[in-house]
C-alpha cells in the first residue's frame, strides 16, 4: 500500500469515530435494529480498549446505551 494511502485511511478511520462519538452524545437512534447492531460494534471494538478506536468505543458504549 502506498504510504499517503495508509496515512489518509488512518485519517478517516479517526474521522469515523470522532463523528459516531459526537453523534452518540447527541442522540440514540430510535430503530431498534440499528441500535442493537450499534450496540454489537461498539462492544467488538471496546475489546480493543489499548487502541485509541477501543477508547472511543467504549466512551460511546457507555453514553449510548445507557
Amino acid at each position: 500500500m502506498v504510504w499517503w494511502l495508509a496515512e489518509s485511511s488512518l485519517r478517516a478511520v479517526s474521522q469515523y469515530w470522532h463523528m459516531l462519538t459526537m453523534a452518540s452524545c447527541v442522540m440514540i437512534p430510535a430503530n431498534r435494529v440499528v441500535m442493537t447492531y450499534l450496540r454489537l460494534h461498539l462492544r467488538r471494538y471496546s475489546m480493543l480498549s489499548s487502541a485509541e478506536e477501543g477508547k472511543f468505543a467504549v466512551f460511546c458504549a457507555k453514553v449510548s446505551c445507557r
